[in-house]
């Protein structure tokens, strides 16, 4: 079916959607996402989506982004199996959940980001912790994710498949509409 491919100041995103198969009234694409994340890390994630087969398709390469991001700088207290301690400047503590990527040790430099939940359906914030100085442009902090999007012919969104441009494990699928 070809490719999707936008740019941005802040990445390069690929998406391809290939037909795998029909079954009954579906038919089975296979949905993959390609980028290069802030840290120059190659990213690849795919994903199954079933369309009725009546439903002409498209796809596209698509970013959400906040207007800025709010970031702060401390130093991390302590790292437990599940948390992070962090003592940002002003005496204020936080604990943020630990990731385990990158992995943080007492005293290190840090920069705590507050971003959108990509798993919360209420669109709340949570916390990333990223090693300061920061690894790549700071303008990067307002990226949220990275998305391949399957499309009616209308152009109605029918399926999002969303990786978070920060973390390597963070890829979601949401299925819009049928």
């Amino acid at each position: 079916m070809g490719f999707g491919r936008m740019k941005s100041k802040f990445l390069d995103a690929v998406v391809d959607l290939t037909h795998l198969r029909d079954r009954g009234d579906e038919a089975i694409y296979l949905l993959q996402l390609e980028f290069v994340d802030p840290f120059g890390r190659n990213r690849k994630h795919q994903s199954d989506v079933s369309i009725k087969r009546s439903v002409a398709v498209q796809h596209r390469a698509s970013f959400t982004a906040l207007s800025s991001a709010n970031a702060q700088v401390g130093v991390v207290e302590k790292v437990t199996d599940l948390e992070v301690h962090v003592l940002l400047l002003g005496d204020e503590r936080m604990v943020i959940g630990n990731r385990h990527e990158p992995e943080f040790k007492m005293g290190d430099s840090i920069v705590v980001i507050e971003r959108l939940d990509p798993m919360d359906t209420d669109r709340q914030m949570s916390f990333a912790v990223l090693p300061h100085p920061l690894p790549m442009a700071k303008e990067m902090l307002c990226l949220q994710s990275v998305n391949a999007d399957v499309l009616d012919e209308s152009g109605e969104l029918l399926f999002r498949m969303s990786a978070d441009p920060l973390f390597k494990g963070g890829c979601y699928d949401t299925r819009v509409a049928t």
